[in-house]
């Protein structure tokens, strides 16, 4: 113990007497330290913690590919989901959903920037999740005369649960709920 305190007090002697070495050792083990929590937590997010879905491992994505472009990626439309599905003899359900794409939200207040994605109604039973409030879309809600919608938590907090605002209406059948996906 007597060597390590020598040890100690003589690097505090040269540190004083150098100190723009002091100062780049300092900042080196800062960044050290950094990069490799900051690492950690992107490997810990993707790789380490699981998704949070009913059996996560057993989840995939297929895609449609346009012929020359493999690197294209794009969802199929319906009429191919139905093909895929007479012909499948190895998932248990495949279901679609769309990329996000931005779109305004108004009638309720100020219009909103909002992000939306259509899925097919089997998309929210193939995650494993139920919604807090309400029920998600039936099969026969897949037709283009039905509007079903499902709303993040963060969106009902945000912009619903202040108003007495309800999205239904003589010309949609909708429905509105707080989803546990966000």
């Amino acid at each position: 113990m007597d060597t390590f305190l020598q040890d100690v007090r003589y690097a505090m002697r040269s540190f004083v007497k150098s100190p723009g070495f002091f100062a780049i050792v300092v900042l080196s083990l800062a960044l050290g330290i950094g990069a490799n929590s900051t690492i950690f937590s992107v490997v810990n997010a993707l790789i380490y913690r699981s998704l949070p879905y009913h059996d996560p491992d057993r989840l995939t994505v297929i895609w449609a590919t346009e012929p020359g472009h493999p690197d294209s990626r794009n969802a199929p439309p319906i009429a191919e989901l139905v093909d895929w599905k007479a012909r499948n003899n190895v998932f248990d359900d495949i279901a679609l959903t769309s990329g996000t794409e931005p779109n305004t939200l108004s009638g309720i207040g100020q219009p909103e920037s909002v992000a939306v994605q259509y899925a097919t109604p089997n998309f929210f039973g193939l995650l494993g999740v139920q919604p807090a409030l309400g029920r998600v879309p039936r099969h026969d809600e897949i037709q283009d005369e039905f509007q079903t919608i499902v709303i993040s938590d963060a969106f009902w907090k945000r912009s619903l649960i202040t108003t007495q605002t309800s999205l239904e209406n003589q010309s949609t059948s909708s429905v509105s709920f707080r989803s546990s996906l966000e």
